[in-house]
């Protein structure tokens, strides 16, 4: 009788529905799976072989036994090749690469100690081409598992990775202006040119960070309090000092006593200072995850609106706060333990032109306020968002309700369309800037918890009055109304 298939230890599989989340601690990877490959799963951990995997696919999902045999079998193959699942017989006879075969080793900690025993034997089980098997037999079992390791060490640390690889920040030259001088040299030299020259100090506050900017010229701060001063305070002992001093062919950033950066022209500064910000407030505040969201609220509970750049999510998001939503955030969601529930973040919302004409009427400020120069070279105008978009406790978080992935196209038909909650999940996790640790099986199933009592949708749209609507009616109605 043919064996049981064996299931790696680091293994954790929750239910979501009839959709199921497989989550490998090892290797710190989370996927979502629709209701066949759940089904397959749960085969596994009743131990059937893989003809009863087969054969019971075949009778509940009324397929020919022999389909089921393929599908079932490339499924397993594939969590086989990822390192999930081990002793899958070959059914297909086909051999692979010494290539494919290495990234299954590296992959599965029980094949790599099976390995260390007999190369030969794995080899042979892996169905490696036979020009490839005594080069990779002769593979050193310790430098497998070092590079195995260090593997793991780098997937780990990606799931901290800060705003250098979020799309937020990009490396800036160390040199500062025509002169081609340091930047710390531009920055000895413009202090002693103001020394003596009293400072003009603004001071902001953001989560529970109190930030104090200073600045050498009134057109400094002119150009930079305007995106700020919604996040103004009175004067109060900071956390943090930043600085822009008028040098020599533009201006240099300071953080405390070390520069961070040099703006040729005074449309660079305050993407500058606006990113610094919000990564000092973030960095100083406790929280589990940090998702590219967009977050408005009705007062009692939030919607997030996960999605990639170019999506049309602040767009989205300033025209929901003008339709009467309390306003969190448009890029960024913190989710706080033990229940996963929200905090505000309410930098000033920022908007490319592209989406300028279509929000001008909602805000007719946008057409008054400066063009800002970001990093990426994408022109933005800050809005602030309105006084009555913050009735509400700044101080307090609150459940999620709702997730909705916006995604806006020309020739979308604009519509809510439910989607599965492993799909969500799934999707969510894409959308992930910070994992403030590395995910363990009681984080995960904090978050699938999390989301069982989540209303989850889609949203493509081209009309941003429709998008609208549908999601204020949202809050009145369980099921999504189709325009």
């Amino acid at each position: 009788m043919k064996q049981p298939i064996g299931i790696e230890e680091s293994l954790s599989f929750f239910l979501l529905e009839d959709e199921g989340i497989l989550f490998s601690e090892g290797q710190q990877e989370l996927y979502a799976l629709n209701t066949p490959a759940t089904y397959v799963w749960c085969c596994l951990e009743e131990g059937l072989t893989s003809d009863q995997i087969s054969a019971a696919f075949s009778a509940s999902f009324d397929v020919p036994l022999e389909q089921a045999a393929q599908n079932t079998g490339d499924l397993l193959s594939r969590w086989q090749a990822s390192g999930y699942i081990r002793g899958v017989p070959n059914t297909a006879h086909t051999e692979i690469d010494w290539t494919t075969a290495l990234a299954r080793l590296m992959a599965s900690p029980s094949l790599r100690e099976e390995f260390e025993n007999s190369p030969a034997a794995v080899t042979k089980e892996l169905m490696v081409a036979s020009s490839d098997r005594q080069p990779l037999e002769s593979l050193s079992p310790a430098a497998l598992e070092f590079e195995a390791l260090q593997l793991q060490i780098s997937k780990s640390s990606k799931l901290s990775e800060n705003f250098l690889k979020s799309r937020q920040f990009v490396l800036w030259s160390s040199t500062a202006g025509m002169s081609r001088k340091s930047v710390l040299q531009a920055a000895l030299d413009a202090r002693a040119v103001r020394r003596g020259r009293m400072n003009r100090v603004r001071y902001y506050r953001l989560l529970t960070t109190t930030v104090a900017i200073r600045f050498s010229s009134a057109a400094e701060e002119a150009r930079v309090h305007p995106a700020l001063a919604h996040l103004e305070v009175e004067p109060a002992r900071s956390d943090a000092v930043l600085e822009v001093l008028d040098a020599e062919g533009g201006h240099v950033l300071l953080d405390g006593i070390a520069p961070f950066g040099f703006c040729r022209d005074l449309a660079r500064v305050t993407p500058r200072l606006k990113t610094l910000l919000l990564q000092k407030a973030v960095q100083r505040h406790s929280y589990v995850l940090q998702i590219h969201a967009g977050v408005v609220s009705d007062g009692q509970k939030c919607m997030l609106l996960p999605a990639a750049p170019g999506s049309g999510k602040t767009t989205l998001t300033a025209a929901l706060t003008a339709a009467g939503f309390q306003y969190f955030s448009d890029e960024v969601a913190l989710l706080e333990e033990p229940d996963l529930e929200v905090r505000s973040v309410p930098i000033s919302l920022s908007v490319k032109s592209g989406a300028l004409e279509v929000l001008a009427p909602l805000f007719p400020q946008l057409r008054r306020s400066a063009n800002h120069a970001r990093e990426d070279f994408e022109i933005v105008t800050y809005l602030n968002p309105p006084a009555a978009s913050f009735r509400y406790d700044l101080n307090q978080t609150y459940p999620v309700g709702w997730i909705v992935f916006p995604k806006y196209s020309a020739r979308a038909i604009t519509e809510l369309r439910p989607i599965g909650k492993a799909e969500a999940l799934a999707r969510l996790m894409g959308e992930i800037l910070v994992v403030a640790k590395p995910l363990d099986k009681r984080m995960v199933r904090s978050l699938v918890q999390w989301i069982r009592r989540v209303e989850c949708y889609e949203l493509p749209n081209s009309s941003l009055s429709q998008a609208v609507q549908l999601i204020s009616r949202l809050l009145n109605s369980p099921k999504p109304v189709v325009m």
